[in-house]
């Protein structure tokens, strides 16, 4: 970084600085001045993490462009829905931010609907949607669900013009005509009432929608959802000639509707206008599939009845366990969007019932053998690696097993996962997690998001299909974090990485020689076949790093799936893999028992 972009990061981090910058800027014949000779200082395409100082976002860290970002960084952008949002919002509540940018309202709202409720986030623009999870992972919040997608009336593609890079980009928007000084993109395209009815996400309360112009189109697929769930709507008009047509549209499912156009505090000149809907003849009811559900249940209490639920049933093992987890989850999933789980004592992972996973784990029924492998072997002091963390849970575990003298050491690059697992890692400090993917080099890699929302560990750095969303992560070996973080001990080493097994221990070479970790490995043949290994190469990879590898009887699926590996030099190890009475058998390098 050069000398004058550490300056101009000092200044634009400096309250008195922003402060004043925003008096002058309010000053008529002056204001317009000041805006363009500070954003031609400052360098295109910096970014820097700003903490709010004022407004409902006090304290919020926001990653901006200081060049366009002030109402961010001073925290008085649109100062009139933050009022809406803290007089409307209550804990519990769900609500939907079509057009989210990078964010700013889902993270004001989720001050107010605390953790029992519910923030579906919708953003169609790349960029804007990586700083959308940036924000919130910096931030530690788990109840933003973030949607990469444009809201239409039909589910698809659409076409998508996207924002100048002389802007915030807030100004992208679904087109159909083009203008070649912009850039276009394809993006995917979803309907609000599939999202409600047919995802099964949970009802919104209030919808905020601020799409420039696409707003008629979005409102064309929630015709369901404006009829039975009656959600309160603040809508951005961006053609004022459509006023008309969408009020009419929004008083045929019986909503009173006003013409509101709020005045900025400080800039006159800033000006919006917006359609403010409430239902005239409020529904009690709302009908999805077939169930008749209380739009407005408390979801508070629906998720104290949940963990209830889930700490009865935790410790009780019989056939179907997992049929009935996910039977439960999927219908507590209309009321709340998560719940609480204990897998041992002094353990607490918060889930989402939305995820097939988080159900199981939810009912103690996800991957049992391993929970009682690292209860007979973690003891208080070690180190634990956890390749592939998605949300905690094993890293949770085994913070609580190891202790304040030990260390977690969890990787995960989804950026939602990643989300969950630094929330709920906060509680053990002895846990440090990182953003990125584990492989054989470092760098940046192309890594594939799971196509189903339910399915969130589905992830993978192979590409399969043209279905998945990808983004470009962090890669880092196991060798390259040993030596930039000075670790010298492993004691345990789990992998799960959706076929990239054999790429985590090729990067591993010099961690594994010097510590010699226990190692724990999922072994799916489908997942490394798109990596051209094999289960055997992985036998192989084991056996030349000297290792004697057990597979492990998996109790859910009845086959074995996963592989146990101890160092040959330590067979003691196996007398306390024993003593978790698990079913294994042993494996030669490269034969696996048919």
């Amino acid at each position: 970084m050069s000398t004058r972009e550490r300056f101009l990061h000092k200044m634009t981090r400096s309250d008195f600085v922003r402060g004043a910058y925003s008096v002058l800027r309010r000053i008529p014949g002056v204001g317009a001045g000041v805006r363009k000779i500070v954003q031609s200082a400052i360098p295109r395409g910096m970014k820097l993490w700003i903490q709010v100082p004022q407004g409902l976002a006090k304290n919020f860290w926001m990653y901006v462009d200081p060049r366009f970002d002030l109402g961010y960084t001073n925290g008085d952008y649109e100062p009139w829905i933050q009022d809406l949002l803290k007089s409307e919002l209550r804990p519990g509540d769900c609500y939907y931010d079509v057009g989210a940018h990078t964010g700013f309202f889902s993270i004001i709202a989720a001050r107010f609907v605390g953790p029992t409720g519910q923030i579906v986030a919708f953003e169609p623009d790349p960029a804007n949607a990586a700083g959308l999870r940036a924000n919130i992972a910096k931030n530690g919040i788990t109840q933003i669900a973030v949607i990469e997608a444009a809201v239409w009336s039909s589910p698809g593609e659409v076409t998508f013009e996207r924002a100048s890079d002389a802007s915030n980009r807030t100004q992208g928007h679904v087109t159909s005509m083009m203008d070649s000084r912009l850039a276009h993109i394809s993006v995917p395209a979803v309907r609000l009432d599939d999202i409600v009815f047919e995802a099964r996400n949970p009802a919104p309360h209030l919808i905020k929608m601020d799409v420039e112009g696409a707003e008629w189109g979005a409102l064309q697929g929630a015709s369901r959802l404006l009829s039975e769930v009656r959600p309160k709507l603040l809508c951005e008009v961006h053609d004022p000639s459509q006023m008309g047509q969408i009020r009419a549209y929004l008083e045929r499912f019986g909503y009173a509707a006003e013409e509101w156009q709020p005045v900025h505090p400080h800039y006159s000149d800033y000006r919006q206008l917006y359609i403010w809907a409430v239902p005239s003849q409020p529904k009690a009811t709302v009908q999805r599939g077939g169930a008749t559900l209380d739009s407005r249940c408390d979801a508070s209490f629906s998720r104290s009845l949940l963990n209830g639920f889930g700490r009865i049933l935790a410790p009780i093992h019989f056939r179907g366990k997992g049929r009935l987890a996910n039977w439960m989850g999927g219908m507590a999933s209309r009321f709340t969007a998560g719940a609480d789980c204990y897998p041992i004592p002094g353990a607490r992972v918060n889930v989402s019932v939305n995820d097939r996973i988080g159900r199981l784990m939810w009912m103690g029924c996800y991957e049992m053998d391993l929970i009682a492998l690292l209860k007979h072997v973690l003891e208080p002091g070690m180190k634990f690696v956890d390749v592939g963390a998605q949300i905690g849970y094993f890293s949770i575990v085994a913070a609580a097993l190891v202790g304040h003298g030990g260390a977690v050491y969890s990787f995960e690059p989804d950026p939602d996962c990643f989300s969950r697992l630094a929330a709920n890692s906060r509680a053990y400090p002895w846990v440090t997690a990182h953003n990125c993917a584990v492989t054989d080099c470092t760098g940046e890699i192309t890594f594939y998001r799971s196509p189903i929302r339910s399915e969130s560990g589905w992830g993978t750095i192979f590409k399969q299909d043209g279905k998945r969303a990808q983004l470009s992560v962090r890669a880092c070996t196991l060798d390259s974090w040993k030596s930039a973080a000075g670790i010298e001990e492993i004691n345990f080493l789990k992998l799960d990485v959706e076929g990239a097994e054999c790429r985590v221990l090729k990067g591993a070479q010099a961690l594994i020689a010097r510590a010699r970790p226990m190692i724990w490995a999922e072994a799916n043949e489908v997942c490394l076949s798109r990596d051209g290994a094999s289960v055997s190469s992985l036998l192989q990879h084991l056996a030349g790093y000297g290792y004697v590898a057990q597979e492990l009887w998996d109790r859910r699926s009845k086959a074995f799936e996963n592989i146990v590996a101890i160092p040959g030099e330590r067979a003691d190890l196996f007398e306390k893999v024993g003593r978790a009475k698990l079913v294994l058998r042993p494996v030669q390098a490269g034969i696996l028992n048919k």
